[in-house]
């Protein structure tokens, strides 16, 4: 069945004489070839391990200058810095705003307890605290999350930066193999 088998090169290649995407098949069950054709058309099977090297041979001769790396390295340790302080004044503001609810339900606890107030006041103005309170709860949880998916995403970026060739070699899932090849 078409596109059972998934394959590195699949969808990239395109025949020159056909205008069509060169198909991958395997031979003997456990060869892969590219196939394509000639201008009179006799097909042409390339190895997939020929295109692996050739794929390689790019990748190490995409070299990003070392003052480059330097400057992305310094960019990406200020950038964290600046992420972190953001992070820290806004933690300090939603726990400021979550003792100042606290006081409150316990101001607002004291008027009803003192009957300054009815209990169905009591009641809404507790309900709004305390709705108000899961919010800032939920907004307080969602920055601490936040960081992890940010220092995935520059360590991958840097590792890519630094070694596209060791990243595309060692690649064991074809659907890394293929973005790395769509992102070149």
């Amino acid at each position: 069945k078409k596109g059972e088998i998934p394959f590195v090169y699949r969808g990239i290649f395109t025949d020159y004489y056909k205008n069509k995407i060169c198909c991958c098949e395997i031979k003997k069950k456990k060869f892969v070839y590219i196939t394509c054709y000639k201008e009179n058309g006799t097909r042409i099977y390339v190895p997939e391990y020929v295109i692996d090297k050739q794929v390689e041979a790019i990748l190490d001769d995409v070299a990003v200058p070392a003052q480059t790396i330097s400057d992305f390295k310094e960019y990406i340790k200020s950038s964290k810095q600046a992420e972190l302080e953001y992070k820290k004044a806004e933690l300090e503001r939603i726990d400021a705003k979550l003792n100042k609810i606290d006081q409150r339900m316990t101001s607002l606890f004291n008027m009803r307890l003192d009957q300054e107030i009815t209990k169905d006041e009591y009641e809404n103005k507790r309900d709004e605290y305390k709705l108000e309170r899961s919010r800032l709860e939920l907004l307080k949880k969602s920055h601490q999350v936040a960081d992890d998916g940010f220092n995935e995403t520059v360590l991958n970026m840097f590792d890519l930066l630094t070694s596209a060739k060791r990243v595309f070699k060692s690649a064991t899932d074809i659907k890394n193999k293929q973005l790395l090849l769509h992102f070149i």
